[in-house]
Order: structure tokens, then C-alpha cells, then sequence
């Protein structure tokens, strides 16, 4: 038994709580004593503190003292012990002498290594401790249910939630970029806890109460940095849960909230913070999935990529204008953090938010800057933090000064007198910002209560001047390198980790020390301007980042740690990547060679910063402007005309690009294709202004680009700056005469490139330059056309306005036409455009297929709005044949369209029946479209009793499809029996029997088997009708009767297949091993009873005619089915494996698959003792019947056979 459980839950975070604030004095102490001594202790300390932090938050939270937290905390505590036991070994007393100071120095050099793993382990178990609250706070804030361990489980709950299709998950995992839940919890756990009363004024506001009365609308919370956003967001959120949970109106409340962080690649962009709520919606209400899916089935990963962001909105309105009359928010933190293109094409959207969704009610938090947030927002109620809330603000910050300087106090043993005037110099000197209370409570905390009074009196103003007085008490001899560290994190294209830090600055090892032990405690100088999370380097904050890059007015002297002038800092960056690249590539040119990978992955081990060195010099060298000339003329041997380091990166790039499409590790190429040849196509592809200049300005090199614009196939210089977007590159190549209309081997011009992604300057540019607008490629017709298919609705309208051929190139049909595009790839945006431009709606019915109509909504809405004055019109317009829009739009479960299609207005003929005689029920009912199932029955014109052309109603096609949940719903909420199938020659079979014949899996047909057997209570052991022979015999039970597979489909429940047969004996023929062992197992069927009616074969003969050798095991071993027992013609289950293989007629390979299972049969019942010699009805024994059976093996002597017959007894 575990110590949580013996002292349980609350004392055994109390016993924590105490050791490890014991453990945190001995730390501080010993830092303070060894100033040089181990690093770990001074770096550690915040790790022991936020420790501390969650040992307090478990033991005032009931619901986190559970037993796996518990246990977590007892191994914190045995690691805190040991921790404490080693400090003990090498702290002093300040009185001590200096013989035995020396010692305990000593000692600590020695037990570094245990101190640094001791505090390793606690940085694991601070991880897992961390998820655990995390999840567990989710839970009980209803973000996630209780039992979540991780990010899979979620996913497989969304997609199991409803019809299990194999495409939920995939889609659920494609769609899932970061979870908003997590990244709250991880915000509180650094931030702290919220302190009470420091943010409950939001609620009395008059701009919140009206936003939260209303039905939908948006309000904007502005404010400065560091005025406390994301903790009001933080706030925000439980407030609004919480007032959900208390209201008792009935309906259903929809939370969404999403933290952006610059420095985060999953949360800094419009894509990203739409997924993380689409995520957050499909927690919430399964079902909300169907309106996503059929488009993913189309699209699969490129439906979510960093360009989708018009099709992720899309989904956004569609879903929570979905809700009905559901309340669904949206708390969006930080937006101001936002990627600037992704920034203005959500604010664009926003901005006409209560039109397009006015039910849904969204909260921005951010910044007043850049512009265009007062531009977009400006429109919507505003809170701003400073004036507007001024005051609300300060007394919030009070609130959360007062209960930081009562911690003080209780850790620090402060007196009344000095709690009470560090609170009002905090107060004071805060200038209103939490983030500099924050800071310097983090001093506080270091510091001994005698240094106090004076070091508040040293701390500046408000948080700029906090900035500078950290960076300016950096001493003259570190500031060199102190400059270097801030660059790379303020500029770097990622962050940084410890170990490439420390590689790019020349950090080398000592003796004792490795490179990033040094690197932490240099970047220990720079206080609170830097952060560190699992060993990535950034800054603390964003306002960090405007410090320092920061202009500097001319009559002010410039600061050492100015990074203002951008050019000169991404320059800096950009020759320090390639130098570094260089010489590795010099000193080890034939390991980085693509054929000996294996040493290029060591050598990158061995190198942390080469990766980034190779792949991202090029990003800072595009942002170096006029620079970029110095940088050219620094690195000769890169960047000169025969350079054997830039045919190697080339080599090294083209790899990583082949194996990255072929989803191959990249160090490992797919193959050796040169995708770069040149410098001129470096330049195009990376944006590379000063490279592209310097080729085209030498004429040796320009002769050689006049002769690949006129020879190669296109322009591929163009084309690829095109299609990048670089528009300085296009203008210059264009200067220089490049052949603008050209096409490469696939027909493409730099249009269609550029059109393709969506560059409207790129596109801009070419247009004014004569490109041809309607110049079409061999599959993918006009530049329109590839922007339709992307979703680009700027760029479709400028080339609209340019004179673009609305209905696509000379080549293009109904099938192939920019609307149809737009309607099969689901934009209603584009469709509503294109319609608006005269595009040609006539629309025949041969050209519109199930493949062209993922959803119909666009189309669908078109048609009602232009048609409502006379509906008839409506309806012949979108019944496409027998198929209508409605069949199409219940197979995708497109509920919106469903809406638009049952109303009364149009008349439509809700029961019409496709070419199989399917109505839309039945369909909905095939894919376990529930939802659209209970529209659909709640008109009262649906004939839920119509039947297909193979006598199945809607329920029996459920039940054939093995939609136990539809099945479940029809049968309990709506009080159906479980209907017979009507009777008529097609199908005689009842609802077992379908069920077992139609799953897809062991596992949907055992599910639907439960569902009929246990809740229903229907007999397991009901038999279907009786075949029609007239000798009453029956040799070819297998399924189908067309050849060896079972298709599943109705077509194939004819009954003159069955004959008087149990489901057992189906569930047999179908080789359902876990069916089979439900019916011997729970339903207690006797395995030696006969299940087939016309020759009383019990399941072993089944089986073995079957060829189902997995059953036949089963049965003898599991079961002890009787291997000698006899059907009413005399046969033994031998008798009839020998000669199965008559009635299969398959193709050689499946024949030869038989061959083998009858043969492994064959030997299973002999070594069962089964009976060679027994002799059936004609007085045949297994061998007379393996020997005339001359379907199979054709060519072999009767002897011949015989023998082999025999060989396979013996064996």
C-alpha cells in the first residue's frame, strides 16, 4: 500500500509541502554560500517553487487528491528527502572555519552530478504532476471528461461518440493542433493561481453585462502589456463556465477559449486558433463532426494547412450556426500576437461576425496595435484596461499585491510595518501592470528581509524602466555576449534551444562544466528578461521584444542592448548561420554526403546548431534588405560562381524536400533528383533579393538565364518566385524580359503558380505585366480555376475583375467549371461570387455525381434564395434524376442542408427513391447519420415503412449496416418494434440474421448482437426460412453464391441461400470467430447441435465446409465440439472438407488460399481423432470423396491423389 493511501490525500501533500519548504531555505542558503559553487542549485530553486506551488493548489483543491497524484507526490517526496540530505552534507555555518568550509566546497563539487540528476527527477516529476492537475482541472471545468490521460484518449472518445467511421479519428488527428484546455492550465501553473477579487470587476462592467444579456456580438478588451489580459481571460473563462452551469433554462452552453502566443507555432496564427476551437466544439458535441467530414474525405491533411483558413472559418460558422438555439462563447487572448497576414484576414471576419453568426458571443483580448485592430474592431463594444477600467484595474492589482506580500511575509518573517511598505512601493512603482509586480516579487523572494527597504528603493517606475535597469546592471564584461544571447532570441526563427545557444556562441566546456551549465548561468544575468521551458530559450514576455527593438529618438544616446535597427540584426544572424555551416561543411564534406546519412545524423548530434544553421540562413538573409550585398562579398565560399559548399547545401536541401513529400526521415533522400541547380533558383525559391540581383547583373550568368527561359520548359526562375510570392523577385526577373507566359511540362504559367497559393501582389503584378489571365494547363484549367480549388476569394475576385472567363478555359465542361469546382471543394463564398459574376448554373444531370457533392449547402442556399417566389422551379432544379439533393445531403449528413431542403416552402418529394429504391431514410440510416435520421422522422411526410428494391426498410438497413446506435434510438426513444422484412421474394430473413450478415467487423456485428440478444431479447437462436429443393439436399453453403468473398450487400440476402439455417451457422459461414463464441458462450447453444435445417449439420460441419479454420480450432479445442458427429446424410464434418473446394470457383490465387485452410482442416480433425474410414449416406469415406473431387487440383492421376490424401492423415 502506497504512503497517499495510508495517510491519505491531504496530509500527504501537507508532509510534501513541509519537506520541500525546508529543502527550498537549505537551497537559498547554500546558493548564497557557494557563489561559484554548483550551478544547478541556483538555476533549480524556481523548479522547488513551482513544486511548492502545486503541493498547495492539491491541498486547498478537494477534487485533485486523487490516488495517482498521490503517489507522484510521495516519489516527489523520497526525491526531496535525498535532495535535502546532500544540501545538508555541504552547507556551512558562516562562523564555521575555514578548514571546514574548504571541505564542504569540496563536497559540493562532488555531488554536483547527484544533485543535478536528484533535481532531473523532480523535472520529470513536475511534468507529470503538472498533466495530471491539468486534466483533472479540465475534467472538473467540463473541458474534457473524468478519465482523460492524454490527447489520443480524447480523439478516440470524439470519434468513437458517434458513428465509428474509420475517417473520425483520422480526421479528429489531422485537425488537432494544440489544446486550448492544456494551455490554460499550463498559463495558471506559471502565472500562479489567480488571486481572489482581482478580476470579479469585469462582471459589474456595463459594456460585459450588455455583451452577456445579448443574443451574440463581440467585445473587445484592450490594454497595454503586462495590465493583466491573460489572467482576465483566465478569469473569464471559469466566470462564464460557471454561469452556464447555474442557469436552469434547458439549453445547452458552448465554451471555447484560445491563448495565442507569438512564440508558438500552434498559437500564433488564424488557423491555428480556429482549430484549437473547432477541437474544443467537437469535445463538446460530438456530432458536429459530420460537418467537417465529407470534406476531409476529399481534402484529407491539406484541408488544415497554414493557407486553409477560409475553409477552417467555414466550418466554424457552419457548426455554431448549428447549435439551434444553443448559447455557444469564444474567449480569444493575446489575438494581438497573431502572425500579421493571418491577423487581418481573421479580423476581416470578425468584423462581420453578428451577420454571419448572430448567436455566437466572442471576447478579443489584446493590444490596441497594430491599426487595424481599431479599424475591425473598432465597430464593437470596448473595455479598455487603461482608461476605461482604470480604476476596477489598480484595485484589482491591489487585490494581488496584497496576497503576494502576505506570501512574503509567511516565508520571509516580514513585520508588519516592512509588509505594509513593500506593498506600497509596489503599488506605487507597478504603474499599473502585473507583470512588473510579478518581476519583482520574484526578487523579493531571493532577497533576506535586512536587503528589502533598500532594493525597493532601487527598483525604477514601470516596466520599461524594469527593463533597463535589469539589462544596465549587466556588467561591462558580459554585455558582449549578454547582446548576442538577446539577438538570437529576439530574432531567431524559432526558439532556441540550451545546447544550440550555447554551440552558435562558442560556449565550450571546462573541466567540470559542460556547455549549457555555463549557458544557464550566463543567462542568469539577464534576470527576468529571459525565460527557459523545457530547455528553449525566449523571451518573457512580448513587450520584451518591443523593448528592445524599440527606435531610439537621434538626440538620445543609443543603449547597448538596442536591437532597433532590424537589418543590421538579422544580417548579424544570417553570417553567423552560414560560417557555422560553412566550416562544418569544409571539415566534414564527405560525411554529409547524402549516401552516408547515418554519419550526417551523428555529426548533427554531435553539432546541435547545424540543423539550424543549414535550413534557416536563408530566412534571415531574406530579411537583411540592403545587407544582403555585405553578406555576399563575407562569404566567397558559398556564394561563389563554382562553389563545392553550395552544390553540398543543395545536395542536403533537395534531400530534405524529397523525403519530407515521401514522409521519410529527411536525412535519408528517397532518391538523388537535384531540385536545385543553381543560384539564380536558390534565390527565387527563398526570397534572396541581393543573390537574385548579383546573378543577373554578371553577364556570363545572364546569358546562361536567357538560354533556360528559352530552351527549358517554362520560366522556372518566375514560376518559382511566383508561386513563393516573392514580388521583388518578379519584378526584377520581369525587368530582365523573363518569359511571362511560358508554361512548364505541366502546362502552368507563373499565374497559375501564383493564383495556386493565393499571392494576390505576386498575382497583381503578373497581371499588369501581360500575363495571360485564361491561359489554361493540361489538368487544371485557368489561373481562376486553381485559385476556386484553394479557396482563395481575393484572388478569384481580382481575376474576375481582370476579365477572367467566369465558366473556366475553352476546355472546361460542367464538370469541370470553376462553380462546379467551388460546389466539390465546399466553398459557398466562392460559389455566391462566381454566381454573382454570370457564371452558367445549368447544371445536367449526367454530370452531377455523389463525387461532386461533398456537401451541397452552397449550392442548395443559391438555389432557394433565387428560386423562393416559385419552389417548383427549386425542386426541379436540384433533383438530379432519381437521386435528389436530399439523398446526397443525408449520405454526407450535411444537417444544414437537410434544414433548407425539408422545408415546406419547396414541396419536395421527401420519399423519393433512388435507382435501389433507397429514400433519403434509408441512406441516413446506411451511414448511422442519426442526427439527420431525427430530422428526417420528425416531418411528418416521411414514410419511415417504405422498402428498397431489396425488401429492406430504413430500420433493417441500420441493422444490416450495424448501426447499433441508430438501431437503439428507433427501437427505445422512438417505442419501433423490430420489424420483419416485408414479406416478398428478395429478402426473408429477420433482424438477427441481417444483422450478422451485414457487418462490416467482428467488433460491429458482436456490438449489434448484444443490442438484439441482451436489450431486445430477441431468440439467438431463430432460424431463416427453408430453401426451395426439391431433393431436399443442399451442398454449396457458403457465401455468396457468385464465388468465395462475402461482398456485404442486400443483394446477397437472397433466399434461396439460406436453408432453415441459426445465426450461429451465418455467424460460421462468415468466419466471425467473437460472434461465434457470443453464441456458444452467453446464449449457452449447444456447439453439437445442428444449426442448418436441410441436412442437419451441426457448427463443426459449418465450419469446415466453410473453410474457416480459426473456427474449426475454436470449436474443437475451446469447445470440445465432437469431431465424429454425423448430419442427417451419414457425413462427418471430414466428409465435407475434403470436398468443399467444389463449390468455389475463384480466381488461382484465392483458390490456392483455400487449398491450404481445407488442408490445415484436414490435419486439425485428424489429430482431434476424426474418423478416415466412417462412410456417409453413399457409402463414400473422406478419401473416396478427396479423390473425386476434380475441380481443384485438375491434371492429378486418381492415384495420385490418393496419396496426398494420406500424406495429409499422416501429418
Amino acid at each position: 500500500m502506497s504512503g497517499f493511501e495510508i495517510i491519505g490525500a491531504v496530509a500527504a501533500a501537507e508532509q510534501f509541502a513541509e519537506v520541500l519548504f525546508k529543502t527550498i531555505k537549505l537551497a537559498k542558503s547554500v546558493a548564497d554560500q557557494f557563489q561559484d559553487g554548483p550551478n544547478q542549485i541556483q538555476q533549480k530553486i524556481e523548479c522547488l517553487e513551482s513544486l511548492a506551488s502545486l503541493a498547495k493548489q492539491i491541498q486547498n483543491t478537494k477534487s485533485l487528491q486523487t490516488e495517482d497524484i498521490g503517489k507522484i507526490l510521495t516519489r516527489c517526496e523520497w526525491h526531496v528527502q535525498s535532495l535535502q540530505d546532500l544540501l545538508q552534507k555541504i552547507s556551512f555555518n558562516c562562523h564555521d572555519s575555514i578548514q571546514k568550509k574548504t571541505w564542504r566546497a569540496i563536497a559540493g563539487l562532488k555531488q554536483e552530478a547527484n544533485i543535478s540528476k536528484l533535481f532531473d527527477n523532480l523535472d520529470h516529476e513536475y511534468n507529470s504532476l503538472n498533466t495530471h492537475i491539468n486534466l483533472r482541472i479540465l475534467a472538473i471545468t467540463g473541458d474534457i471528461q473524468t478519465g482523460y490521460n492524454s490527447i489520443d484518449t480524447k480523439l478516440n472518445s470524439i470519434a468513437q461518440a458517434t458513428n465509428p467511421s474509420p475517417d473520425s479519428l483520422k480526421c479528429l488527428q489531422a485537425l488537432f493542433i494544440t489544446d486550448p484546455a492544456t494551455d490554460r492550465a499550463k498559463l495558471i501553473n506559471s502565472k500562479g493561481e489567480l488571486v481572489q477579487g482581482t478580476c470579479d470587476w469585469i462582471a459589474q462592467k456595463k459594456e460585459f453585462i450588455e455583451w452577456r444579456a445579448s443574443d451574440g456580438g463581440l467585445l473587445w478588451i484592450s490594454g497595454g502589456p503586462g495590465l493583466g489580459k491573460t489572467m482576465l481571460s483566465i478569469y473569464l473563462v471559469s466566470y462564464l463556465s460557471s454561469c452556464f452551469l447555474s442557469t436552469d433554462d434547458g439549453k445547452t452552453h458552448y465554451s471555447t477559449y484560445f491563448f495565442c502566443d507569438a512564440n508558438d507555432n500552434t498559437r500564433n496564427n488564424a488557423v491555428a486558433i480556429i482549430r484549437g476551437i473547432l477541437f474544443q466544439l467537437l469535445e463538446q458535441n460530438k456530432e458536429l463532426i459530420g460537418h467537417i467530414l465529407p470534406s476531409y474525405e476529399i481534402q484529407r491533411e491539406q484541408l488544415f494547412s497554414h493557407n486553409s483558413f477560409e475553409t477552417v472559418w467555414k466550418f466554424f460558422l457552419t457548426m455554431v450556426n448549428d447549435l439551434g438555439d444553443s448559447q455557444a462563447t469564444c474567449i480569444i487572448d493575446g489575438l494581438d500576437e497573431c502572425e500579421p497576414i493571418s491577423l487581418e484576414l481573421l479580423l476581416k471576419n470578425l468584423k462581420k461576425i453578428t451577420s454571419t453568426s448572430p448567436r455566437l458571443k466572442i471576447i478579443v483580448l489584446s493590444r490596441e496595435y497594430p491599426r487595424i485592430f481599431g479599424a475591425s474592431l473598432g465597430q464593437f463594444p470596448r473595455i479598455r484596461l487603461d482608461p476605461d477600467a482604470k480604476t476596477e484595474v489598480n484595485r484589482g492589482l491591489e487585490q494581488y499585491i496584497s496576497t503576494r506580500v502576505a506570501e512574503l511575509s509567511e516565508s520571509k518573517q516580514y513585520t508588519t510595518q516592512l509588509a505594509n511598505h513593500v506593498k506600497e512601493c509596489l503599488m506605487e512603482k507597478s504603474a499599473g501592470t502585473y507583470l512588473w509586480v510579478s518581476f519583482t516579487v520574484k526578487d523579493l523572494q531571493t532577497m533576506e528581509m535586512s536587503e528589502v527597504e533598500e532594493s525597493l528603493n532601487q527598483f525604477p517606475r514601470g516596466l520599461d524602466a524594469l527593463y533597463e535597469r535589469i539589462l544596465q546592471q549587466i556588467e561591462s564584461t558580459q554585455r558582449g555576449l549578454i547582446l548576442d544571447i538577446l539577438r538570437w532570441c529576439t530574432f531567431a526563427v524559432r526558439p532556441l534551444s540550451l545546447s544550440e545557444l550555447a554551440a552558435i556562441l562558442g560556449i565550450k566546456q571546462t573541466g567540470l562544466l559542460d556547455g549549457v551549465t555555463i549557458l544557464r548561468g550566463k543567462l542568469a544575468y539577464c534576470g527576468h528578461f529571459l525565460s527557459i521551458t523545457d530547455d528553449t530559450v525566449t523571451l518573457v514576455h512580448h513587450s520584451a521584444y518591443d523593448f528592445l527593438t524599440r527606435q531610439i529618438p537621434t538626440c538620445e544616446a543609443m543603449p547597448w542592448f538596442s536591437l532597433s535597427n532590424v537589418e543590421l540584426e538579422q544580417s548579424q544572424l544570417a553570417s553567423a548561420c552560414i560560417s557555422h555551416f560553412c566550416d562544418l561543411c569544409y571539415e566534414y564534406k564527405d560525411a554529409l554526403r547524402v549516401q552516408v546519412w547515418e554519419d550526417r545524423r551523428k555529426l548533427s548530434n554531435t553539432y546541435p546548431f547545424f540543423d539550424y544553421a543549414s535550413w534557416q540562413w536563408t530566412e534571415h538573409f531574406k530579411y537583411s534588405g540592403e545587407r544582403g550585398d555585405k553578406i555576399l562579398t563575407e562569404h566567397p565560399k558559398l556564394f561563389s560562381d563554382k562553389s563545392d559548399i553550395l552544390d553540398l547545401w543543395m545536395e542536403l536541401i533537395n534531400a530534405r524536400r524529397l523525403t519530407r513529400t515521401t514522409g521519410l526521415f529527411w536525412w535519408k533522400p528517397y532518391h538523388n533528383e537535384v531540385l536545385f541547380s543553381g543560384q539564380a533558383e536558390l534565390a527565387a525559391n527563398y526570397g534572396l533579393t541581393a543573390l537574385m540581383e548579383r546573378v543577373l547583373k554578371k553577364e556570363g550568368s545572364w546569358r546562361y538565364l536567357k538560354a533556360l527561359f528559352a530552351q527549358a520548359p517554362g520560366s522556372p526562375h518566375l514560376q518559382i518566385a511566383a508561386e513563393k510570392g516573392h514580388v521583388p523577385i518578379l519584378e526584377m526577373l520581369l525587368k530582365n524580359k523573363a518569359r511571362i507566359n511560358s508554361k512548364d511540362s505541366l502546362g502552368r504559367t507563373a499565374l497559375h503558380c501564383a493564383a495556386t497559393q493565393g499571392h494576390l501582389p505576386a498575382v497583381t503584378i503578373l497581371v499588369e505585366n501581360g500575363a495571360r489571365i485564361d491561359c489554361e494547363t493540361k489538368d487544371e484549367g485557368t489561373a481562376l480555376d486553381a485559385a476556386v480549388e484553394r479557396g482563395h476569394y481575393e484572388t478569384v475576385h481580382y481575376l474576375l475583375t481582370c476579365g477572367a472567363n467566369v465558366n473556366g478555359g475553352k476546355t472546361a465542361t460542367a464538370k469541370t467549371s470553376p462553380l462546379m469546382k467551388a460546389i466539390r471543394w465546399n466553398r459557398p463564398e466562392l460559389v455566391k461570387l462566381l454566381l454573382e459574376w454570370g457564371a452558367d448554373d445549368r447544371l445536367g444531370t449526367k454530370d452531377f455525381e455523389y463525387y461532386f457533392a461533398p456537401k451541397l449547402r452552397a449550392f442548395i442556399e443559391y438555389f432557394a434564395e433565387k428560386f423562393c417566389i416559385t419552389p417548383s422551379h427549386f425542386r426541379d432544379e436540384i433533383d438530379f434524376g432519381k437521386t435528389t439533393a436530399l439523398h446526397l445531403a443525408c449520405i454526407r449528413g450535411d444537417l444544414a442542408a437537410i434544414r433548407t431542403l425539408l422545408d415546406p416552402k419547396w414541396s419536395l418529394d421527401v420519399n423519393r427513391q433512388d435507382g435501389y429504391g433507397n429514400t433519403a431514410l434509408h441512406l441516413a440510416a446506411c451511414g448511422g447519420k442519426l442526427q439527420a435520421m431525427r430530422l428526417l422522422l420528425m416531418n411528418p411526410s416521411v414514410d419511415p415503412s417504405l422498402i428498397n428494391h431489396w425488401g429492406l426498410s430504413p430500420f433493417h438497413m441500420a441493422l444490416f449496416h450495424c448501426q447499433s446506435h441508430v438501431v437503439e434510438y428507433l427501437y427505445m426513444t422512438r417505442n419501433w418494434d423490430i420489424p420483419p422484412p416485408e414479406p416478398n421474394e428478395k429478402c426473408r430473413l429477420d433482424a438477427i440474421h441481417i444483422a450478422i450478415l451485414g457487418g462490416f467487423s467482428h467488433k460491429s456485428v458482436r456490438k449489434m448482437l448484444v443490442c438484439l440478444v441482451v436489450q431486445f431479447g430477441v431468440d439467438p437462436e431463430l432460424r431463416t426460412p427453408r430453401a426451395n429443393c426439391l431433393d431436399n439436399k443442399w451442398h454449396s453453403h457458403h457465401l455468396p453464391r457468385r464465388g468465395d468473398e462475402y461482398e456485404r450487400s442486400p443483394a446477397d440476402l437472397a433466399p434461396e441461400d439460406f436453408c432453415y439455417e441459426t445465426p450461429l451457422s451465418l455467424a460460421i459461414q462468415r468466419g466471425l470467430l467473437r460472434t461465434v463464441e457470443f453464441f456458444l458462450g452467453y446464449c449457452n447453444i449447444d456447439p453439437n447441435a445442428p444449426c442448418r435445417g436441410c441436412d442437419g449439420a451441426t457448427p463443426l460441419h459449418v465450419a469446415a465446409q466453410s473453410l474457416r479454420e480459426e473456427v474449426v480450432r475454436d470449436l474443437i479445442m475451446k469447445w470440445n465440439a465432437n469431431v465424429n458427429c454425423l448430419d442427417d446424410h451419414q457425413r462427418t464434418p471430414l466428409h465435407l472438407v475434403v470436398s468443399a473446394l467444389a463449390h468455389y470457383r475463384s480466381s488461382k490465387g484465392m483458390r490456392n488460399s483455400r487449398l491450404d485452410s481445407r488442408n490445415a482442416i484436414i490435419r486439425d480433425l485428424i489429430r482431434a481423432n476424426a474418423q478416415t474410414s466412417a462412410m456417409d449416406a453413399n457409402g463414400c469415406t473422406p478419401r473416396d470423396l478427396f479423390v473425386s473431387n476434380k475441380s481443384f487440383e485438375t491434371g492429378w492421376r486418381n492415384t495420385d491423389r490418393g496419396d496426398e490424401f494420406d500424406r495429409l492423415i499422416r501429418l
